[in-house]
């Protein structure tokens, strides 16, 4: 007798006869109690990219381009590891650094300081013992404070090769911290300069977060995020830095939906986009950090126990979708201690890593025929009406 635990079992399909879709329709049309199905039903996903009830075999030839695209990025990050950043609203310095602490204590591998409204960027006081060198610590800030922020660090770290982190400005909003885009882009050219030598520490910030507070339309997220890429790309290489200089410097920022299948397909539509761009201007492949924060639009100030259901579904999908970082609203307010908001929303992050093990697969979404099509629809609809606008 053969072991039953090694023996070779070939499945039997033969029961199942290979459906066309005209014998699929046929079907549909018999067992339809209305009786008026004329074609095969199409369910919308996004604005103008609808799936198909039925696919076959031959609807695979698209996407292999696409596979081997993400078997080539699962060789390089080898495992599906990311980052979860702490966000700390800056009020005072000694606050700020407390916060911090007690993140980092407590599972967060980052901070994000936003100093927005703080009147002073006193970075000796924000950071205290947090050694950019072994944690990253990211800032956002309006203009004036970037330029101190960016001063503070040359002064605190003469040798910027192995900082981590980024100082995140959006030159796309910089109206909001009353500089025009010109002198937004003077800023960013300024900060890219100090920083170039710095592989891990990044300056080139693309933000879509104005675009998915006004829409929910993945496609446009991406069109623009494309169109912000390159706009960087353009005004820095006319300034004499290399595409591979920008590429190398840039980080990707996009808020995360509770669509699940739908937000995995866009950030790895990101991806793909990503490479057509550098592969345009005849950069290799460079892997380019994406940033996942939780969205306001999805968040519910009256619903906190669905806000923490909605933070869950949003982690899984950003990491699944291959975010390098993420970032979750709190579901309610409240200080920074062991049980807080803050600490719930970063627990969600831990669960995933340490019990649900999302880290062990390079592409966990890789081979799910659904994600692969709306990835690539995604993905052709973003990168045409970039080429439209």
């Amino acid at each position: 007798m053969p072991n039953k635990t090694t023996a070779s079992v070939s499945p039997d399909f033969s029961m199942f006869s290979l459906q066309t879709p005209e014998d699929y329709l046929k079907v549909l049309q018999k067992e339809s109690k209305k009786g008026n199905i004329t074609a095969l039903p199409e369910t919308e996903q996004a604005p103008g990219i609808f799936l198909k009830t039925l696919y076959t075999a031959a609807d695979t030839e698209a996407l292999k381009a696409n596979a081997d695209f993400f078997a080539s990025l699962a060789a390089v990050r080898k495992s599906n590891a990311y980052s979860y950043a702490e966000t700390i609203a800056v009020a005072g310095p000694a606050q700020a650094n407390s916060d911090a602490l007690i993140a980092l204590s407590g599972g967060a591998n980052a901070v994000h300081f936003y100093l927005q409204n703080h009147g002073t960027a006193d970075y000796a006081g924000l950071l205290g013992k947090i050694s950019l060198k072994d944690t990253p610590v990211y800032f956002s800030a309006n203009a004036e404070l970037t330029r101190e922020i960016q001063h503070e660090i040359k002064k605190y770290n003469p040798s910027r090769e192995s900082i981590r982190g980024g100082i995140l400005f959006d030159v796309f909003n910089s109206d909001k911290s009353g500089v025009s885009k010109e002198k937004g882009f003077e800023l960013l050219e300024s900060l890219l300069t100090d920083f170039t030598r710095s592989s891990k520490f990044q300056t080139v910030y693309i933000n879509t977060q104005s675009v998915s507070d006004s829409v929910s339309d993945p496609v446009t997220e991406l069109s623009e995020a494309i169109t912000m890429f390159v706009e960087c790309l353009d005004y820095l290489t006319d300034k004499g830095f290399a595409p591979a200089q920008v590429s190398q410097s840039a980080i990707f920022s996009m808020d995360i939906g509770t669509d699940y299948f739908t937000e995995i397909a866009k950030f790895r539509a990101l991806r793909l986009l990503q490479a057509v761009v550098l592969d345009a201007y005849g950069v290799p492949p460079i892997y380019i950090p994406i940033y996942a924060t939780g969205s306001a639009a999805t968040h519910n100030p009256d619903d906190s126990s669905g806000n923490l259901l909605r933070n869950t579904t949003a982690a899984m999908a950003a990491v699944a979708g291959g975010a390098d970082i993420i970032a979750l609203r709190p579901h309610e307010n409240g200080a920074q201690t062991k049980s807080s908001p803050a600490r719930l929303a970063m627990n969600v992050s831990n669960i995933l890593r340490y019990e649900s093990m999302f880290e062990r697969s390079a592409d966990p979404a890789g081979g799910s025929f659904l994600i692969e099509t709306m990835t690539n629809a995604f993905a052709k609809a973003a990168w045409e009406r970039f080429l439209t606008q």
